[in-house]
């Protein structure tokens, strides 16, 4: 078992996921920009799976940051999600949910 000192950051937002998105994005690029040269090249399924950030993974977020009514988006810089950084936003259309970086 490997332990480590972190930080974890949660927004809970009371807006809509469709209200939200173009932030969200956008922090996720400052955010990506500000760990340079770790990268998010991982991304997490609905399985928990994780998978190398490709094009077709890229595709993914898109669409999960464009559905109408629900996203999740999980990025890290390790292949088990047991990296130095990642960043999680979940979001629903109805109630908050918390938007995540750590």
């Amino acid at each position: 078992m490997l332990v480590r000192d972190g930080v974890s950051i949660a927004f809970y937002l009371r807006h809509s996921h469709r209200d939200i998105t173009q932030r969200i994005e956008h922090t996720l690029h400052v955010f990506q920009q500000a760990i340079a040269p770790a990268s998010l090249d991982w991304y997490c399924d609905y399985e928990g799976d994780f998978h190398e950030l490709d094009e077709e993974g890229r595709e993914l977020l898109e669409q999960e940051f464009h559905a109408s009514r629900f996203a999740h988006v999980h990025l890290a810089d390790h292949v088990n999600g047991v990296g130095d950084y990642q960043f999680i936003y979940g979001k629903r259309s109805r109630g908050p949910k918390a938007a995540s970086v750590s």
